[in-house]
């Protein structure tokens, strides 16, 4: 009777235990949420800048840390870049594993 109750309890603890994997592998964002996070933010941000306009979703890309940049929690780099004539935008995302933002920095330069 007790190897049955052993069994039975060892079988449940297992099927939680895959379960739990199963949930946690699922709910891990992809490159594609990455991106996702990046372009919106960068959209938010041109417009609030009033250029809006002239941002595209061709305009961003996302780069591995580098070893420093990891051990500060940083999952993805999120870089996004559009010009006119007059002005240069360089903006730049450090994205969370959870794919929250981190901290961005959005540069205009004038030419």
């Amino acid at each position: 009777m007790k190897r049955r109750f052993f069994w039975i309890v060892l079988s449940f603890v297992a099927g939680l235990l895959v379960n739990l994997q199963f949930l946690i592998s699922i709910s891990k964002p992809t490159e594609a949420d990455f991106l996702r996070t990046t372009t919106s933010h960068y959209f938010k941000k041109m417009s609030e800048l009033g250029v809006a306009h002239m941002a595209s979703y061709f305009d961003c890309r996302l780069i591995e840390p580098e070893l420093p940049e990891q051990k500060q929690g940083i999952a993805k780099i999120g870089l996004c870049s559009s010009e006119t004539e007059q002005t240069s935008y360089d903006y730049f995302v450090a994205l969370k594993p959870s794919a929250n933002v981190l901290f961005y920095e959005l540069n205009e330069v004038s030419k």
